[in-house]
């Protein structure tokens, strides 16, 4: 019995490290230095040509809704400068939300 509680307590302490909360500021400054080049990512941005939807339009489609955010993120990006980690899809993915409220 203790050995299962021990077996019980590690594993939710190394589930919790990697646990991440996602951040929606680290989101915005992620957009800014990664996906400006294709989209208008935040409200008043000027771009002469935006090759991909503003993030203000995502942010209408989806709502605040993270998990659509995220696959929308993770979908299929012709000519993506980057490749987002699943800590920096979820902070994106706040930041859009914040776009649509």
């Amino acid at each position: 019995m203790k050995r299962q509680l021990m077996v019980i307590a590690l594993a939710t302490i190394w589930a919790a490290s990697f646990a991440h909360a996602a951040d929606a500021e680290y989101g915005r400054r992620l957009a800014q230095s990664q996906c400006a080049a294709c989209h208008i990512v935040a409200p008043g941005q000027r771009q002469d040509v935006a090759q991909a939807p503003p993030f203000e339009t995502i942010a209408r489609k989806y709502g605040a809704n993270a998990e659509l955010l995220v696959n929308a993120i993770r979908g299929p990006h012709p000519k993506m400068n980057f490749s987002p980690t699943d800590g920096e899809t979820g902070d994106l993915a706040a930041y859009i939300g914040t776009l649509g409220r």
